[in-house]
C-alpha cells in the first residue's frame, strides 16, 4: 500500500481528492487583487492550507452528521464510519480541532477583521449545512453561501476593496457546488436519501429508484436547467458588461469557454435523462460535468492574473483528482 490502512481510511474520510477543488477557492479570491507583477506565493499558499483544513472539516462533519442517513445504502457500507474504522466522535473532534486550526492561522497571520469575518461565515454556513442539509430542501445554496463566503475570505486577506471580478467569481463558485451538491451528490443517492426521508432536492422534487429504473420528474428536470441558466449567464456576464479587463480581443475565451458550456449542457441533460439506475455510470457522467466546468473560472480571469496563473488554476485540481484517488483507493473512481 502507498499510504499505511489508518492514514488512507482518514483521508477517504476526508475526500481528499476534492480537497484541492475546495482549498483553492480562496486563492482565486486573493489573487484577483494581487497586482500581476507583485503576487505573494507565501500568502496563496497559507491560503490553500487553510482551505484543505476547511475542508477537511466540511467533509469529515458531514459524514458524522450523515452517518444514519448512510445506514439505509449498502453501497456506503464501505465508508469509515459506516464500517467502524473510525470512531464518530473522534472524527467529529478532529474536524473541530482543524477548523480551529484553520481560523486562528487565518487570524494570526492575515491580520484583517472583514476576512476574519467572512471565514466565519463560511464556517458557520458549511455546520448549518453539514448538521440540516438534508432536513430542508434548498439546503444545496447554505453550502454554496459556504464557498461564496471562503472566496470572499480569500479577497479580503489582500484588500477590503472587492471588485465585481471577486463578486462574479465568488457567485460561480456558489452556483457550481449548489449545483454539485444538489444535482451531482443528490442523484446518486436518491435510493437511500429517499428510505431516510431525507430532503435532498432530487428527494423532494419527486425523483424515485423504482426497481433498476431511475424516475427523475420534470420539477426536478427544470430545476436543474434552471441552475444551469443562471450558471450560463454568469459565465457570460463579463462579456455582456465588460466589468473587468479581457483579453484583447475577448473572442479567444469566447472561443474556449463556448464548447465547455455545450458540454457543461450535455452532461447535466444526460444525467436528468438517465432511466435505469446506475450509481456509478451517474458518478461518471457528473464527475465530467465538474472537470468541464471548473476550468471556466480560471478562463474568464484570465486577463486580470494572467496566463500562467490562470492555466495553473485551471489545471491544479484536475490533476489532484486522480492523483489523490489513486492515492487514496487504488483506482480512479471512489468506492463511496
Amino acid at each position: 500500500m502507498i499510504l499505511g490502512s489508518r492514514i488512507r481510511q482518514w483521508l477517504k474520510l476526508a475526500r481528499l481528492q476534492a480537497g484541492a477543488a475546495t482549498a483553492i477557492t480562496s486563492v482565486f479570491g486573493a489573487i484577483l487583487l494581487m497586482p500581476k507583477g507583485d503576487v505573494k506565493i507565501i500568502h496563496l499558499i497559507i491560503l490553500f492550507i487553510i482551505g484543505l483544513l476547511y475542508h477537511f472539516y466540511g467533509f469529515v462533519l458531514n459524514e458524522y452528521s450523515d452517518i444514519e442517513v448512510d445506514r439505509f445504502s449498502k453501497e456506503l457500507s464501505e465508508k469509515p464510519l459506516i464500517k467502524g474504522t473510525i470512531n464518530k466522535e473522534h472524527a467529529k473532534t478532529a474536524s473541530l480541532i482543524a477548523i480551529l486550526i484553520a481560523l486562528l492561522a487565518a487570524i494570526v497571520y492575515f491580520r484583517s477583521l472583514y476576512a476574519t469575518l467572512a471565514f466565519l461565515l463560511a464556517i458557520f454556513f458549511g455546520g448549518i449545512y453539514d448538521f440540516y442539509g438534508k432536513k430542508f430542501f434548498g439546503a444545496d445554496f447554505i453550502l454554496g453561501a459556504s464557498i461564496f463566503f471562503f472566496c470572499i475570505f480569500g479577497a479580503l486577506t489582500v484588500s477590503s476593496n472587492l471588485t465585481p471580478a471577486v463578486y462574479l467569481v465568488a457567485f460561480l463558485f456558489f452556483i457550481q457546488l449548489a449545483f454539485q451538491t444538489g444535482v451531482t451528490g443528490g442523484m446518486k443517492d436518491i435510493p437511500h436519501d429517499f428510505l431516510a426521508k431525507a430532503k435532498t432536492s432530487p428527494v423532494y422534487l419527486g425523483c424515485r429508484v423504482m426497481g433498476k429504473n431511475l424516475m427523475v420528474t420534470n420539477n426536478f428536470r427544470t430545476y436543474v436547467i434552471l441552475i444551469k441558466l443562471v450558471h450560463t449567464f454568469a459565465v457570460f456576464l463579463p462579456f455582456l458588461l465588460i466589468l473587468f479587463e479581457l483579453l484583447d480581443p475577448p473572442i479567444l475565451q469566447l472561443l474556449i469557454l463556448t464548447p465547455l458550456i455545450l458540454l457543461m449542457w450535455t452532461s447535466s441533460i444526460s444525467a436528468i435523462n438517465q432511466r435505469v439506475f446506475d450509481r456509478t455510470k451517474l458518478m461518471i457522467i457528473l464527475g465530467a460535468h465538474e472537470i468541464v466546468t471548473y476550468p471556466m473560472v480560471a478562463i474568464l480571469i484570465v486577463g486580470i492574473i494572467g496566463f500562467w496563473y490562470a492555466l495553473f488554476l485551471a489545471l491544479f485540481p484536475i490533476f489532484w483528482l486522480p492523483i489523490f484517488l489513486f492515492i487514496i483507493y487504488g483506482k480512479f473512481m471512489p468506492d463511496v
